[in-house]
């Protein structure tokens, strides 16, 4: 992938499964599954996707940055290589 890859991931997120005190039986057992698209950043941080949500032509500038652990991914399509 070049720094110009533009990407699609569904990924499993991390997230909480109450709001209020709850019996352990009444607990949210299904996968908060996130899409996200973004401009891969190759390198950023070791053991992540790291996708940003716009860069500025001809800069190392980017905003709107996620970083994924690779462990939670579950499928990733290249949109534009």
């Amino acid at each position: 992938m070049t720094d110009r890859t533009l990407l699609l991931v569904v990924w499993r997120d991390a997230h909480a499964v109450t709001d209020t005190w709850t019996h352990i039986d009444e607990l949210d057992v299904d996968d908060c599954v996130v899409v996200s698209v973004g401009i891969v950043l190759p390198d950023a941080k070791q053991g992540h996707l790291v996708l940003a949500q716009s860069m500025i032509d001809g800069e190392n500038t980017v905003d709107g940055v996620l970083a994924i652990p690779h462990g939670m991914i579950i499928s990733e399509t290249v949109i534009v290589a």
